[in-house]
């Protein structure tokens, strides 16, 4: 397949993702790339869509954005991106993803337990969450999953729910983005493939917001779920990985 008809369709079917249940454009473009482009490659070509994504859903949905239970998530994410460069740099990141592991398999556990379902995590947990968030953005560009546990657990309407992660993840890309045009990763070899991939995930994030509308909260989380487990399944594979080397 033609490289960039495969940005063009892997870029919406990601937005389109994104924008119906609030996250996941990451895990699904940069999963599919990946396999066909070098990681780096493609984690450049992706940027942009990425935060584009990330705006364009502040903006659909901003009039159900509230500070309230983001403030120490985003502030405290803001301080984690260059402690995770730095982190990367003196310290083994195994430790990065064990903890990523346990909060994604602690938000899953909680849901499916009826007892503990309805329960939102505490203030304070955000900072831990935003920490590892900010963490893991500045150290592989991967920053998501933290804010997702954390909000999702919130108990918020569906719609509240992604647009308080669009703010999130936005912040994140917001502050990767000039190092990787620092860093050489991010350059005018990939403006024809971002363009397209800007382009394609706008449209699939404006189709996948019109879906959210019309979803239910309890679908949505149900997806949440589902993501959050195969993201948690995702890291802990890597872990292994990791440990055997």
């Amino acid at each position: 397949m033609n490289e960039l008809l495969l940005i063009a369709l892997v870029s919406g079917a990601a937005g389109l993702l994104q924008g119906a249940v609030g996250f996941g454009f990451g895990l699904l473009a940069l999963a599919v790339l990946s396999a066909r482009l070098p990681v780096g490659e493609a984690t450049a070509i992706l940027a942009p869509a990425n935060l584009v994504v990330n705006l364009v859903m502040l903006a659909y949905l901003r009039r159900y954005f509230s500070f309230d239970r983001l403030r120490l998530l985003l502030l405290s994410s803001m301080i984690g991106v260059p402690a995770g460069i730095f982190f990367l740099v003196i310290a083994d990141a195994y430790w990065l993803r064990l903890a990523l592991v346990i909060i994604l398999f602690t938000a899953v556990g909680q849901h499916l337990i009826p007892s503990s379902g309805d329960k939102p995590w505490p203030n304070w947990s955000a900072l831990p969450c935003g920490l590892l968030s900010g963490m893991l953005t500045g150290a592989f560009g991967t920053g998501g999953p933290p804010a997702v546990a954390y909000v999702h657990r919130q108990g918020f309407d569906r719609r509240r729910y992604a647009v308080s992660l669009q703010a999130a993840f936005g912040l994140g890309s917001l502050l990767r983005l000039p190092g990787l045009v620092a860093g050489g990763v991010l350059d005018f070899s990939h403006l024809l493939p971002g363009i397209t991939a800007v382009l394609c995930a706008l449209a699939g994030a404006t189709a996948g917001v019109l879906v959210l509308h019309r979803l239910s909260n309890r679908i949505v989380a149900r997806a949440s779920v589902a993501l959050l487990a195969i993201m948690g399944v995702r890291h802990m594979l890597l872990l292994l990985r990791e440990l055997s080397l």
